[in-house]
């Protein structure tokens, strides 16, 4: 950024664990959320505490379902506000209180899962795929 190196390491520790939101948005990673505004009396990420400024989850960890998704970490359920055939995965766009999610899935989970556009929709993701990245 700038001209200047914001952070080294091995590609996969960059990749998934990025140290900071540019380089997290440089390396892909599309859902970057404040943590104030998932969590609050409703809804209650176990382990990630309001302290945190964003959490990152990459696209292709979220899990869709039409029920309720076993997750060991967080669950929700929120509407579908686009849908993007990408030709090898589709993306599925997902309104969930102010933030919009983005979720990578296979073209055959998206005919298990006969979706289409404004679909109330399951999803979740687990602890170890969450991402803490300061402000």
């Amino acid at each position: 950024k700038d001209g200047r190196i914001m952070q080294t390491g091995l590609i996969e520790d960059v990749f998934n664990k990025p140290n900071s939101h540019f380089v997290a948005e440089f390396v892909g990673m599309k859902n970057l959320i404040k943590v104030s505004e998932l969590n609050d009396s409703a809804t209650k990420i176990p382990g990630v505490d309001a302290t945190d400024k964003y959490m990152g989850i990459r696209p292709e960890n979220i899990i869709l379902g039409n029920t309720e998704i076993a997750s060991d970490c967080y669950s929700a359920v929120g509407t579908i506000g686009n849908i993007i055939n990408n030709g090898v995965f589709i993306r599925v766009d997902i309104d969930f209180k102010k933030n919009r999610l983005i979720s990578y899935i296979t073209r055959n989970r998206y005919s298990e899962l006969g979706l289409y556009k404004g679909k109330e929709i399951h999803f979740g993701f687990n602890a170890d795929e969450i991402c803490m990245i300061p402000e």
